[in-house]
């Protein structure tokens, strides 16, 4: 396998699992999730200088990514939110959403991973 293609789905992997992990945990677990969740956007970053070194124009797939990345924007302002107090905090909303979410971004990523070693395979 292509190490740049390794180093996409380490991104995606690393990415949103921690991501969704950010929305159930505070303190010390917190800052661990998100540091490992920066670790997948440095596969991201890796993965996409690769595959320009190669010639290849992987735009489109990168931006699946990071459509799928916004909705948890929405999810962690809300746990801002219900930290400062200033709306109340509803969990089993707030684990469907994330949860949600997360499917949806793992079935994303599942095609654009598979369209990806489809389309360029002849390259990769």
């Amino acid at each position: 396998m292509n190490k740049n293609i390794l180093f996409f789905i380490l991104g995606i992997v690393f990415t949103f699992s921690f991501i969704t992990l950010l929305q159930f945990f505070s303190g010390f677990a917190f800052v661990r999730c998100l540091i490992l969740m920066h670790v997948g956007i440095f596969f991201f970053i890796l993965s996409k200088r690769g595959f320009k070194k190669q010639g290849m124009d992987v735009s489109k797939y990168y931006k699946r990514e990071y459509i799928c990345l916004f909705p948890y924007l929405a999810i962690m302002l809300y746990k801002i939110l219900t930290t400062l107090k200033i709306v109340p905090m509803m969990e089993p909303l707030k684990i469907t959403v994330s949860l949600t979410i997360t499917v949806i971004a793992v079935l994303v990523s599942i095609f654009n991973v598979r369209e990806l070693l489809h389309t360029n395979s002849h390259t990769i």
